[in-house]
């Protein structure tokens, strides 16, 4: 019975065309009107698999270093799907593969397990150290019958496995037991993340899409995935280069090499001719064909290529901060948010108490004069409220509320000192164009946004609304209201007025923490650098005693996503106890002092000046203690707690 299947979610007409490849299952148009093949990679045959003589290195011989090399395991392309995964885990994405072999680190090939199996391609129950069933037994038939899962929708029992996301083996997918289907741009352009066809049952999965899917699942995010018939393969003049394929090489990427029936990993070329070095999922060694040449009698046609976005990785130096204070006085203390990873680190704090006009600028200020009026056009802002020491995205939102026919030309808005523009988007969608910002940035700058065109009219038309986001810190000393004025300017047509002025004004939101606040709140660590955070401790107004608080830093390490830093603050009485006695000795500084009735234990704190910050030494519930540091100059408090 013939079936219609659909690409990227869309009910597409099958087009009955020849067939360029014997493994090319349909021809679909796509949305953009352009043909895609949905080409399916079946399982070969052992008496098919040929991987010639293991592969001779030149002095022209670039290769990547430690990719793991594995036997075929219940599909090739989940196969060398998984060699490419197994070779980023032993690199900077060392949580693609946590199971007990190597320490949590994928080994350098599958022998562990036996010939035929490896977790990161298939799991299988009774498998490193899996006790339940896995990707092997709900989807391997051996080749009769329905899938032992059964003809329902399996996507929510994906969790270990390159197989299991990308569709290989699965009776869900329209793939049979060793097979994984993939869908090209016949034309040679390249096709990123080919989408899931819903129309069915059986559905569509692509597998670099599945690929793509596997790596999320593992906590990492992947800026690019696509297949790509090569350059020249039916004549197509857009495909994918030699020239390409040694520049992903050079930058640390192996590339799925797509041959008729088969998959491998390119993982390396000869600079000097048209070598590649491949694993071909057959054996443990490295192989070489030509680059749009034959292997074990089959044809190279397309890649797959797949680029990860390197991961951060946050430390925290200073997992706590601590302060005794007198009542009223303040102190700071920092620790360090430390990214010792490879991408950017994305921050922002939660603070949680534990309790029991004009600008100097290239546009020109239009007169006033007789015309049509702009009256009741506005400016808002989507925050009412501020916190110092973040950044964040401001949303304008421009209204042109003109009843007779005036367009607006130009917006300025003020921004006070101590708001920081980091950067201005043009205003879009009022109907007639962009109005552009100059500067787009700096402290306390005056932006005026304005057209392209200063002799031309006005671009945001009456009843539109027209929209901009600005990046903006405010700094750590801003305080109070926080006033934004702005001047919208008409195009002077028609009646009074041209121009309209008003203010956005934001309130100042109250510290979480009446006593502690740490700044800056949110940022971004650049890789192998840190950023200093400062603790801010207050005293004024809170009673004796112990105060506590937590820090969370989260942050975009999609391993340890969220890091805390515990706050203390000690507020030390008016009547502690008194020192009687200070004496010094070989072994340090001794400390005796008056007991209180009904106390409990003491507290011992140490500054190095009379109005610094004290340091808790120790705790203790006698009237006497020795401080073992014999500083040239120090000073101490005791606290009774009751």
């Amino acid at each position: 019975m013939n079936k219609w299947f659909a690409l990227l979610g869309f009910a597409l007409l099958l087009l009955q065309l020849a067939a360029k490849s014997p493994y090319v299952f349909e021809t679909l148009p796509m949305p953009d009107g352009r043909l895609a093949d949905r080409v399916t990679v079946p399982g070969i045959p052992v008496a098919q698999r040929v991987p010639g003589p293991p592969a001779s290195f030149t002095r022209s011989t670039v290769l990547l270093g430690g990719v793991p090399a594995f036997d075929w395991s219940y599909g090739c392309s989940a196969t060398s799907a998984a060699m490419l995964a197994a070779y980023y885990d032993r690199g900077l994405f060392s949580h693609v593969y946590t199971g007990p072999a190597g320490g949590g680190v994928m080994p350098l090939n599958n022998s562990a397990w036996g010939p035929g199996e490896c977790p990161l391609s298939a799991t299988h129950m009774g498998y490193d150290g899996l006790a339940s069933p896995g990707h092997v037994d709900r989807f391997w038939t051996n080749s009769g019958g329905e899938d032992p899962f059964g003809t329902g929708d399996p996507t929510g029992t994906y969790f270990g496995c390159t197989a299991d996301y990308m569709g290989t083996n699965q009776q869900w997918w329209g793939n049979g037991d060793g097979s994984t289907t993939f869908a090209y741009y016949v034309d040679g352009s390249p096709l990123y993340d080919p989408g899931d066809g819903l129309e069915g049952p059986p559905y569509f999965r692509d597998g670099i899409h599945g690929l793509k899917l596997f790596f999320e699942s593992r906590g990492y995010a992947v800026s690019a995935n696509y297949n790509q018939y090569i350059y020249g393969w039916n004549g197509n003049a857009n495909g994918y280069t030699y020239a390409q394929f040694k520049v992903s090489i050079d930058s640390g990427i192996p590339v799925l090499i797509q041959i008729e029936g088969h998959t491998m990993l390119g993982i390396g070329y000869e600079s000097a001719s048209d070598t590649i070095y491949v694993l071909n999922t057959w054996d443990y060694s490295i192989h070489t064909m030509a680059w749009g040449g034959i292997y074990s009698g089959m044809a190279h046609y397309g890649v797959g290529v797949l680029q990860l976005i390197p991961p951060p990785l946050i430390n925290i130096n200073g997992a706590s901060l601590s302060a005794a204070l007198l009542p009223g006085a303040e102190t700071t203390q920092s620790f360090q948010i430390v990214n010792s990873g490879t991408g950017p680190l994305y921050y922002d704090l939660v603070q949680v108490e534990l309790r029991g006009a004009e600008a100097d600028s290239g546009c020109k200020p239009l007169p006033v004069a007789d015309g049509r009026s702009i009256a009741g056009s506005a400016l808002a802002l989507d925050a009412s409220a501020y916190l110092p020491g973040t950044t964040l995205d401001w949303n304008f939102t421009l209204y042109n509320a003109s009843t007779d026919d005036e367009w607006l030309k130009y917006l300025y808005v003020t921004f006070p000192a101590g708001v920081v523009v980091n950067s201005a988007s043009n205003f879009t969608g009022g109907g007639g164009g962009d109005l552009i910002p100059d500067p787009s940035s700096g402290n306390g700058v005056t932006i005026c946004w304005g057209v392209a065109d200063p002799s031309g009219w006005g671009v945001v038309y009456p009843g539109n609304t027209a929209s901009a986001t600005v990046n903006v810190t405010i700094l750590p000393s801003f305080t109070g209201d926080l006033a934004l004025s702005y001047q919208i300017n008409g195009d002077v047509y028609g009646a009074d007025p041209h121009v309209v002025t008003g203010a956005v004004t934001l309130t100042q939101t109250p510290w979480p923490i009446a006593w502690f606040h740490a700044l800056p709140a949110n940022g971004t660590v650049a890789p192998g650098s840190s950023q200093a955070v400062t603790g801010y401790f207050s005293a004024a107004g809170l009673a004796p005693g112990t105060y506590h608080a937590r820090l969370t830093v989260n942050a975009n390490d999609p391993w340890n996503p969220a890091q805390t830093v515990d706050v203390t603050l000690d507020v030390l009485a008016g009547d502690a106890p008194q020192i009687t006695e200070i004496y010094r000795s070989a072994s340090g500084t001794t400390l005796s002092w008056q007991a209180l009735p009904g106390a409990s234990g003491y507290k011992v704190y140490r500054s190095t000046s009379p109005g610094g910050a004290f340091s808790l030494l120790n705790s203790t519930t006698a009237s006497t203690y020795q401080d073992p540091s014999n500083l040239p100059s120090a000073f101490y408090r005791v606290t009774a707690e009751y």
